[in-house]
Protein backbone atom coordinates (compact mmCIF):
# COMPACT_ATOMS: atom_id res chain seq x y z
CA UNK A 1 0.00 0.00 0.00
CA UNK A 2 1.27 3.50 -1.13
CA UNK A 3 1.75 6.59 1.41
CA UNK A 4 -0.30 8.39 -1.75
CA UNK A 5 -3.69 6.36 -1.49
CA UNK A 6 -6.42 8.27 -0.61
CA UNK A 7 -8.39 5.89 2.24
CA UNK A 8 -12.46 7.38 2.28
CA UNK A 9 -13.31 6.98 5.99
CA UNK A 10 -17.28 6.14 5.32
CA UNK A 11 -15.73 3.79 2.64
CA UNK A 12 -13.79 1.45 5.04
CA UNK A 13 -17.09 1.57 7.42
CA UNK A 14 -19.18 0.41 4.52
CA UNK A 15 -16.88 -2.34 3.69
CA UNK A 16 -16.47 -3.17 7.22
CA UNK A 17 -20.00 -3.39 7.82
CA UNK A 18 -20.65 -5.83 4.82
CA UNK A 19 -18.26 -7.87 6.05
CA UNK A 20 -19.53 -8.33 9.28
CA UNK A 21 -23.06 -8.88 7.72
CA UNK A 22 -21.06 -11.74 5.43
CA UNK A 23 -19.12 -12.87 8.63
CA UNK A 24 -22.62 -13.72 10.44
CA UNK A 25 -23.96 -15.36 7.43
CA UNK A 26 -20.75 -17.58 6.97
CA UNK A 27 -21.13 -18.62 10.86
CA UNK A 28 -24.60 -19.35 10.79
CA UNK A 29 -24.42 -21.24 7.64
CA UNK A 30 -21.54 -23.18 9.61
CA UNK A 31 -23.18 -23.81 12.22
CA UNK A 32 -26.13 -24.85 10.87
CA UNK A 33 -24.11 -27.25 8.29
CA UNK A 34 -22.28 -28.85 11.02
CA UNK A 35 -25.74 -29.58 13.52
CA UNK A 36 -27.55 -31.02 10.03
CA UNK A 37 -24.53 -33.42 9.08
CA UNK A 38 -24.28 -34.10 13.36
CA UNK A 39 -20.77 -33.57 13.28
CA UNK A 40 -20.08 -33.42 17.58
CA UNK A 41 -16.63 -33.07 19.78
CA UNK A 42 -13.70 -31.63 18.18
CA UNK A 43 -15.12 -32.44 14.31
CA UNK A 44 -17.64 -29.98 15.37
CA UNK A 45 -15.88 -27.36 16.20
CA UNK A 46 -13.44 -27.45 13.42
CA UNK A 47 -15.96 -26.24 11.35
CA UNK A 48 -15.84 -23.01 12.82
CA UNK A 49 -12.39 -22.29 11.32
CA UNK A 50 -13.81 -23.56 8.36
CA UNK A 51 -16.59 -21.87 7.53
CA UNK A 52 -13.99 -18.40 8.63
CA UNK A 53 -11.81 -19.99 5.58
CA UNK A 54 -14.70 -20.07 3.34
CA UNK A 55 -15.88 -16.72 3.80
CA UNK A 56 -11.82 -15.62 3.10
CA UNK A 57 -11.98 -17.56 0.19
CA UNK A 58 -14.73 -15.15 -1.01
CA UNK A 59 -13.77 -11.75 0.22
CA UNK A 60 -10.51 -12.54 -1.64
CA UNK A 61 -12.49 -13.95 -5.34
CA UNK A 62 -15.11 -10.90 -4.70
CA UNK A 63 -11.65 -8.46 -4.21
CA UNK A 64 -9.83 -9.69 -7.05
CA UNK A 65 -7.08 -10.66 -4.81
CA UNK A 66 -6.44 -7.02 -3.80
CA UNK A 67 -8.26 -6.88 0.04
CA UNK A 68 -6.08 -3.23 0.62
CA UNK A 69 -8.12 -1.29 -2.05
CA UNK A 70 -11.29 -2.04 0.47
CA UNK A 71 -9.81 -2.37 4.07
CA UNK A 72 -7.52 -1.04 6.23
CA UNK A 73 -6.35 -4.50 7.46
CA UNK A 74 -4.58 -7.58 5.35
CA UNK A 75 -6.65 -10.82 5.14
CA UNK A 76 -4.59 -12.50 7.93
CA UNK A 77 -5.21 -9.71 10.72
CA UNK A 78 -8.80 -9.92 9.64
CA UNK A 79 -9.16 -13.57 9.74
CA UNK A 80 -7.31 -13.59 12.89
CA UNK A 81 -9.59 -10.63 14.46
CA UNK A 82 -12.68 -12.88 12.58
CA UNK A 83 -12.14 -16.27 14.06
CA UNK A 84 -11.58 -14.88 17.48
CA UNK A 85 -14.67 -12.77 17.70
CA UNK A 86 -17.17 -13.84 20.23
CA UNK A 87 -20.42 -12.85 18.27
CA UNK A 88 -19.27 -15.59 15.65
CA UNK A 89 -18.37 -18.00 17.62
CA UNK A 90 -21.41 -17.59 20.15
CA UNK A 91 -23.59 -17.72 16.96
CA UNK A 92 -21.95 -20.52 15.47
CA UNK A 93 -22.42 -22.58 18.01
CA UNK A 94 -26.27 -21.26 18.78
CA UNK A 95 -27.13 -22.80 15.35
CA UNK A 96 -24.94 -25.54 15.70
CA UNK A 97 -26.43 -27.05 18.77
CA UNK A 98 -30.35 -25.96 17.69
CA UNK A 99 -30.22 -27.54 14.27
CA UNK A 100 -28.25 -30.52 15.78
CA UNK A 101 -31.30 -30.97 17.81
CA UNK A 102 -34.18 -30.24 15.83
CA UNK A 103 -32.51 -32.87 13.52
CA UNK A 104 -31.07 -35.97 15.50
CA UNK A 105 -33.24 -35.78 19.32
CA UNK A 106 -36.36 -37.64 19.31
CA UNK A 107 -38.80 -36.06 21.80
CA UNK A 108 -41.48 -38.72 22.16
Amino acid sequence: MSSTTNVQPFGVQYNTCIFRFYQTFFVVAGGCITGIWGLTNLKGFLMYPISNIFLFLAIYLKTKGNPFIYFMESIPSLYIRCLFSKDGFLSFILFWTLFYSITYIKYF
